[in-house]
């Protein structure tokens, strides 16, 4: 679907997949990230295998077809073998306004960690991965990780304490991939949620590598709330998810999105469409400052018909 309109619009998008147990289980996504003057973008923390699956899903939102080659790797840089397909490297050619969707899955009782890379003679496509979680029939859980350009650097919440809306324990990772031909060097720093620094962690990503980072692993904490900052020397894809145990005792997986000081240079206004509160639903927002100065800001909240709306915070 593509909005065009003579205004700017901010726009929510929610998968609802309905299961066999008779619940609804809500993804959001970002739609259509814009990788302009692009030629690769990357995917990392994709799985397949141990009850996950993975559907890949690009978009061509151009008035002009586009093609490129979609490459997936494991952890130590090897081409993966794709269904259905002659060799790891995947062909895909996409009409102005058309979609291309490739599905992946295995039966295999360990999941396998993948990484994708897109690589396009002409503008990105833009998309990403839907990441599932399925025992045999059931579909336990469901995230989204949006298609974006490689990165030197980002700034990524970081939340495992127990809340009102999350009551089991949380565990956080980033999977972070290498899809260059030199070494990455990788610098993580922990901060607290006021902003003073608890710790540094440093490690070399080989080329064409991926691996998987924990709060635990990196900073010895299991419970924390806070925000990492990565720098790195070369590009890299960044994906940070947070795995929380629901009252079954089955991992609710979420993805969760990170910032540039560049995304936000000179930006005043930070709109979110759909915050939703009851009925089983509830909304959590984080803020992230990137900048070297504190900010404030001040919060209004709107009903659907553009009406203030008071909201209690928790």
């Amino acid at each position: 679907m593509q909005i065009n309109s003579a205004l700017t619009l901010v726009a929510s998008v929610l998968l609802e997949t309905d299961t066999t147990r008779d619940e609804t289980i809500i993804t959001s996504s970002p739609g259509g990230i814009a990788l302009e003057e692009m030629t690769t973008g990357a995917l990392s923390g994709l799985k397949w295998g141990g009850g996950y699956s993975a559907d890949i899903v690009l978009l061509n939102p151009h008035d002009e077809s586009i093609s490129g080659e979609l490459t997936f790797f494991d952890p130590d840089g090897e081409a993966v073998e794709i269904t259905g397909a002659d060799s790891p490297a995947v062909v895909y050619q996409i009409a102005p306004g058309g979609h291309f969707l490739l599905r992946q899955s295995a039966s295999s009782i360990w999941p396998r960690q993948i990484y994708a890379v897109v690589e396009s003679d002409d503008p990105m496509p833009s998309g990403g991965g839907i990441l599932s979680l399925r025992n045999e029939t059931l579909l336990v859980s469901q995230t989204m990780i949006p298609l974006r350009a490689t990165t030197h650097y980002a700034w990524v919440p970081a939340d495992t304490l127990p809340s009102l809306i999350r009551h089991g324990k949380s565990r956080q990772t980033f999977s972070i991939a290498n899809p260059t031909r030199s070494p990455a060097t990788l610098r993580f720093t922990l901060f607290n949620s006021v902003g003073a620094e608890q710790g540094r962690f440093e490690q070399v990503l080989p080329r064409y590598r991926e691996q998987e980072f924990s709060l635990a692993d990196m900073f010895n904490v299991q419970e924390f709330q806070g925000v990492i900052r990565l720098w790195s020397d070369a590009e890299i894809s960044l994906n940070a998810s947070r795995v929380t145990e629901s009252l079954r005792r089955e991992p609710v997986l979420s993805h969760i999105g990170y910032t540039t000081q560049e995304a936000v240079a000179g930006k005043g206004q930070l709109v979110m469409p759909g915050i939703y509160n009851g009925a089983g639903l509830a909304t959590e927002i984080i803020f992230v400052n990137p900048g070297e100065t504190s900010l404030d800001a001040t919060w209004r909240f709107y009903s659907p018909e553009g009406e203030a709306k008071e909201i209690t915070l928790r």
